[in-house]
């Protein structure tokens, strides 16, 4: 709730966080508006039947009523688990509990099968049912820029959404960071989220 009140409008949960209940709490005891509340959960190692599952017992535990965004957290478990959980996230959101799907930690491989699933999901209940990838989610920095990553995410329209790009405060003595901060008057943190 210190977040929410100090202006944090976005909202991270993963199932394996166990963060989603207190996500809601936090927003209902807040004040604010769900509306006003951005808000990600994420589904890890998970089949058709388990997804489905994450995802009404997410949103059961929270309260929140549909998650603004959902990820399949990591590509773990194979091509058919991944497929799996894409069509029960599609599924969600037909269904008004998620607003849009995306992925996390994805190589671009992963991302080509994906359009694979949306368009083998199209062809079964047409144009526009496969789902979209709105959001991409990778650890990024300057240390780890994914350059393939980002060139697929640009070309595909896909919104790229980085995190630990404070490197976990590991490289704020780094010496190429010393005279961007001194150049722009700006702290360590500043500099690597710009």
């Amino acid at each position: 709730m210190d977040a929410l009140r100090a202006g944090y409008r976005h909202l991270d949960s993963a199932r394996i966080y166990g963060s989603e209940a207190s996500c809601g709490q936090a927003i209902q005891r807040s004040g604010l508006s769900r509306e006003d509340i951005f808000v990600t959960s994420k589904v890890f190692r998970a089949r058709y039947a388990e997804t489905k599952e994450a995802i009404d017992a997410g949103l059961g535990e929270s309260g929140l009523g549909y998650f603004d965004l959902y990820l399949i957290h990591a590509p773990y478990g194979g091509p058919e688990k991944r497929k799996g959980s894409w069509r029960a996230m599609v599924e969600a959101k037909r269904d008004g509990k998620i607003k849009s799907l995306g992925v996390s930690n994805y190589g671009t491989h992963h991302l080509e099968e994906t359009l694979a699933y949306i368009a083998e999901l199209e062809s079964e209940f047409g144009k526009g049912n496969g789902g979209e990838i709105s959001v991409g989610q990778w650890e990024l920095h300057p240390w780890l820029a994914r350059p393939d990553i980002v060139s697929w995410c640009q070309s595909h329209d896909v919104a790229i959404r980085a995190y630990c790009p404070l490197i976990r405060g590991q490289r704020f003595n780094e010496p190429i960071l010393r005279p961007l901060t001194e150049k722009y008057n700006k702290n360590p943190a500043q500099v690597l989220l710009r």
